[in-house]
């Protein structure tokens, strides 16, 4: 069993989308995939269409997902761009997770 570990999408869905398949071409299942957290794009107040995209695209690809800076930053300063569920997903991501014997941190 393998982990595929993957962060710092900064809102950009065509990146992300081409780092899964990467994943899944080496034989990691999604089941072990895991985000590093900043899933948010530093131009979400002009345009959060793409961290939407990212968001929804980390819910279903990820099992789990550590809350970086910017999705912190994100809650704090621009919730009102973001859907509810958007908010949901971010303010749900923990500062830390314990995958199998690994402590993974975005720091």
């Amino acid at each position: 069993m393998r982990l595929g570990l993957f962060g710092d999408i900064h809102g950009e869905p065509e990146k992300l989308e081409k780092v899964l398949l990467a994943l899944q071409e080496r034989g990691v299942s999604r089941s072990y995939f895991i985000c590093l957290g900043d899933i948010v794009g530093d131009e979400i107040a002009e345009n959060p269409a793409p961290t939407e995209k990212c968001i929804r695209m980390v819910k279903h690809n990820s099992t789990t997902s550590v809350q970086g800076n910017h999705d912190e930053l994100a809650l704090l300063a621009w919730k009102g761009y973001l859907s509810q569920e958007a908010v949901e997903f971010l303010s749900a991501m923990a500062p830390s997770i314990q995958a199998m014997d690994t402590l993974v941190i975005h720091d």
